[in-house]
């Protein structure tokens, strides 16, 4: 095995994403072993969709809301 990195894809509800994955890759089989280092970097991959998706759930809720009124209204 060999200490490198490799695309891996994350996918969230109707995001995905496809990022460098750094851990243990082993050329004749392509298994891989990541550390704990390692799984944070695809934590934070999938903390970045969810935070997306929660974004984008946000604004379409307020799109479809319609206007709001102040207390000046």
């Amino acid at each position: 095995m060999k200490r490198g990195v490799a695309p891996m894809t994350i996918s969230y509800k109707d995001r995905s994403v496809t990022f460098e994955m750094p851990g243990w890759y082993c050329d004749e089989c392509s298994e891989s072993l990541h550390n704990g280092d390692d799984l944070e970097v695809s934590v934070r991959v999938l903390d970045q969709l969810k935070a997306q998706q929660k974004n984008q759930r946000i604004a379409q809720s307020a799109a479809t809301a319609g206007p709001t009124l102040s207390a000046q209204d």
